[in-house]
């Protein structure tokens, strides 16, 4: 179980990361198309890997 939740912390290590450069290029006036990826993918990413990794504590409980 540790090597999961240590996937767990990468995935939502990137996706704060994706989430941080979507916002920065909002911030600078990047053109919507340019950064609405990096934000829809950096929030699936995060909250993906937010679920499992409390999917995985329960049942270790």
């Amino acid at each position: 179980m540790k090597k999961l939740n240590s996937l767990h912390f990468v995935s939502m290590a990137i996706g704060v990361i994706s989430i941080a450069v979507g916002l920065y290029s909002a911030l600078k006036g990047a053109d919507y198309s340019d950064y609405w990826l990096s934000l829809t993918m950096g929030i699936v990413l995060l909250g993906t890997a937010y679920i499992e990794s409390r999917k995985v504590s329960k049942a270790e409980d």
